[in-house]
């Protein structure tokens, strides 16, 4: 069985060489990225050898915890099928258990024989003078197996996305992001020693800045890395006493458990494609467009999906995307100009990216809706349910930026007990910005851009064009944040106490309570200003 699923997925990667010139083309152009990637690191891994084993140390974890992801992510990035698929030997009465390791096995004879298995044994390039090399040939193997097995998955994945596209473009999206992510701490990782062997006067002082930080503050992170699932077989190549000893010890444990639970997984995935299929009726959903398909046929749904096609198609909405990024530079370039200490200009970016979600677009949603207003009254909708159906994406992208700017706020910061008041301040403002525009919206509406027009044109109106109820909503939505600030303020100064993590529970309550409210008052005034509201966008 062995030789003839070798000889087949030999077969079948020469008949993909037998496609049209483009493709082809692309697929060389693809092998050849790779293979000059591989050629990099092993040229860097060279290099890593003759510095100092401390740097070393770091670069292998936190590389090799990027190599480890990519496995997985770039086949499920990529893979549209799978070559040889699993359930096409269900007819020949094979053991699915053997069929797993037989599949693992034939990879070794496809590309994982060029990319994956020299990065396994990089460690070797690196370690050679100061650990055996037998250990690291033989956690070499390990390493190989664990890539293969993810690298399997991964294409799984990507076979499983591939006819679901809006899953596939949210996921490619998480993709990008964590490569942008890893690229950038790994360009931080490397920075402290390449930015030795540049002169002096070649760069400023927010290099020599990042240098320093990155020396000194990526001890932790090295070390929780040593120990998870990504890093734990490449810390177990290290030399023992270049860590701490409790982290190398484990290192390997960590490593063995993590390839069993991988290959446990790629069995079960293997098991899933030789059971017993029934044919099934297909619902054909008709006349149900865009993300409609994807939410529950309730008021809150409803506006959601639509609310969601706002933020995706509108440039109205879009444009505050496009801000976010800017934020972070504004404000610590306002920092360094006024001479302000950089550790605590790094606290203020997160609040206000979460204040320009919460607020910018909320707080007027029903003069951008236009004439769709009219579809609101005509189906009776609860104005609470259009409040809470306007909010829903606001709060999933305040989430996903609380999620991951807390951290990347913390580690800025240089302590990790700051994270509770990060939160608290963060989920005040995000929840108080939420619901003080759901209630200012409803009650006092200004003319907006029309649908379709660029964010910053406004149309041409005589009279007020809405500063107060702009400025106030602001304001307030400011100050749902300040009681969480006022109880972190003890804990910044140094004084004794849990005064973080009661800064949290302090803007948890009001930001969930002024939330709660806000919705309330929005979509009562909804209810009962809905014609006015009707002519309102009509008008405007």
């Amino acid at each position: 069985m062995v030789a003839e699923l070798l000889r087949l997925n030999v077969r079948l990667t020469l008949n993909s060489l037998s496609r049209s010139p483009r493709r082809v083309a692309r697929a060389v152009l693809e092998s050849a990225v790779i293979l000059a990637a591989v050629v990099a690191l092993i040229v860097g891994a060279l290099l890593l050898g003759e510095m100092d084993q401390a740097f070393a140390r770091r670069v292998v974890i936190v590389a090799g915890s990027i190599v480890s992801v990519a496995a997985i992510a770039v086949p499920a990035f990529a893979a549209r099928v799978e070559p040889l698929d699993r359930r096409a030997l269900r007819g020949y009465g094979l053991r699915p258990w053997r069929v797993s390791i037989t599949l693992v096995l034939i990879s070794f004879a496809g590309p994982a024989l060029l990319f994956i298995v020299p990065l396994a044994f990089l460690p070797l390039l690196v370690w050679s003078d100061s650990v055996p090399a037998s250990r690291i040939i033989g956690v070499g193997v390990l390493l190989a197996l664990q890539l293969v097995v993810s690298w399997r998955l991964g294409r799984a994945i990507g076979s499983v996305l591939n006819p679901r596209p809006r899953v596939r473009v949210i996921v490619r999206l998480l993709l990008v992001a964590a490569a942008v992510a890893a690229a950038a701490f790994l360009a931080l990782t490397l920075l402290p020693r390449a930015i030795t062997r540049v002169p002096a006067a070649q760069f400023d002082w927010a290099l020599r800045m990042l240098a320093q930080a990155g020396e000194q503050g990526y001890g932790a992170i090295v070390d929780t890395l040593a120990v998870t699932p990504l890093g734990a077989l490449w810390a177990a190549t290290i030399p023992a006493q270049l860590g701490i000893p409790s982290v190398w010890a484990r290192a390997l444990p960590i490593g063995v458990v993590t390839l069993v639970v991988l290959g446990v997984v790629w069995h079960l995935v293997v098991r899933a494609a030789f059971r017993s299929t029934w044919r099934t009726q297909a619902v054909r959903r008709r006349g149900v467009p865009g993300w409609f398909r994807g939410f529950p046929a309730t008021p809150i749904g409803a506006v959601t999906a639509r609310s969601l096609t706002y933020w995706v198609r509108d440039p109205r909405y879009r444009t505050v995307l496009v801000f976010l990024p800017l934020i972070p530079i504004v404000t610590l370039l306002a920092f360094w100009v006024s001479g302000m200490p950089l550790q605590w200009g790094v606290l203020i970016p997160l609040p206000l990216m979460l204040l320009l979600v919460g607020w910018s677009t909320l707080h007027n949603d029903v003069a951008y809706d236009s004439t769709a207003v009219w579809t609101l009254l005509a189906a009776q909708l609860r104005g609470r349910a259009d409040r809470i159906g306007r909010a829903v994406p606001v709060l999933v992208i305040g989430a996903v930026l609380l999620a991951v700017g807390t951290p990347l706020t913390a580690w800025a910061f240089g302590d990790a007990d700051v994270m509770p008041i990060v939160l608290g301040v963060g989920v005040a403002t995000l929840f108080g910005a939420v619901g003080i525009s759901s209630a200012e919206s409803a009650r006092s509406p200004y003319p907006a851009p029309r649908p379709g027009d660029a964010a910053f044109q406004q149309p041409e109106l005589i009279g007020s064009t809405g500063a107060l109820a702009q400025v106030g909503s602001l304001l307030l939505s400011i100050l749902t944040a300040v009681p969480a600030i006022v109880v972190a303020v003890p804990w910044l100064l140094g004084m004794p106490g849990s005064w973080n993590w009661a800064s949290l529970a302090v803007g948890a309550v009001v930001g969930v309570a002024v939330l709660a409210l806000g919705i309330r008052v929005g979509g009562r005034a909804f209810d009962q200003a809905g014609p006015e509201l009707l002519a309102f966008t009509m008008r405007n």
